[in-house]
């Protein structure tokens, strides 16, 4: 068997981020040993957030989560619509209560989405 290549994510967590830290941590060619987190399509304190959430979901507390940059460095923050945001709100939402009520989840963080 080959080592396993380790792995950094540096993601906004929305609902593609999601589907990546999960990949990441079920494949069995990497390594993840943390994520960092930065806005993007969210505010920092809601990407963070999504990420523990995703990680508890997933078993894998033990990777280190760090709290990255609250705006770009370099130019004006691109801001998904109202419309949009709200959609992959509601998306990600969906997905993590679909996840705390498998028979495998193993978060208490998790909330249901509401209706």
């Amino acid at each position: 068997m080959t080592e396993r290549v380790p792995l950094l994510l540096d993601v906004d967590t929305g609902i593609d981020d999601a589907a990546a830290i999960a990949l990441a941590w079920h494949s069995p060619e990497t390594r993840l040993l943390s994520v960092s987190t930065v806005a993007g399509n969210t505010t920092i304190g809601n990407a963070t957030r999504n990420t523990l959430d995703v990680l508890d979901l997933l078993g894998a507390s033990s990777v280190e989560v760090y709290q990255g940059a609250s705006r770009p460095l370099v130019r004006e923050r691109s801001r998904a619509s109202r419309r949009q945001a709200s959609a992959a709100g509601r998306s990600f939402s969906a997905w993590c209560a679909r996840a705390c009520c498998s028979s495998t989840a193993t978060s208490s963080r998790c909330r249901p989405a509401s209706a």
